[in-house]
């Protein structure tokens, strides 16, 4: 699948569709936005039991207010990406994982408002059996590039 597409028009639709009960998701963003929040919490709005990690970059576009954000109204676990290792932090990886199977969603949009919904951003998304080995491996590389990050408030 992908993005923009007319199955999803934006990264948000695409978000949505693997979204489900018991999810557990990680994404790596460069920049947040509290516009961006509030469209995860949109995808998020009822549903349960789903656990939030996001690591972003702490500078430039990403509003610490939206972090905080993260944290307290969403319940997530927010690292940040600080000190030398800051500018060269850009990903846009987002791992889904929920009922056995792992959703990769990597593409060109910030967790944003216009970077979730309304710029020119595109996604891939593939669904795997998250007991494989491709699976492993996109665990694997968003732990790579998350290596520098830092608890929210942790430094």
């Amino acid at each position: 699948m992908h993005v923009p597409s007319t199955e999803y028009q934006n990264g948000l639709a695409a978000l949505r569709a693997v979204l489900g009960d018991g999810a557990d998701v990680r994404a790596a963003v460069a920049f947040v936005t509290r516009g961006g929040v509030a469209r995860l919490e949109e995808a998020l709005a009822g549903l349960s039991d789903v656990s939030l990690e996001i690591t972003a970059r702490g500078l430039d576009v990403t509003e610490p207010e939206a972090l905080l954000d993260l944290r307290e109204r969403l319940g997530a676990e927010v690292s940040v990406v600080i000190g030398k290792h800051a500018r060269a932090f850009h990903p846009k990886l987002w791992l889904v994982e929920s009922g056995g199977k792992l959703a990769v969603l990597s593409g060109s949009g910030n967790l944003t408002g216009s970077g979730m919904t309304t710029n020119d951003e595109q996604f891939e998304v593939l669904m795997l059996d998250a007991a494989s080995d491709a699976a492993a491996a996109h665990v694997d590389r968003l732990e790579t590039i998350t290596r520098h990050a830092l608890p929210l408030g942790g430094w």
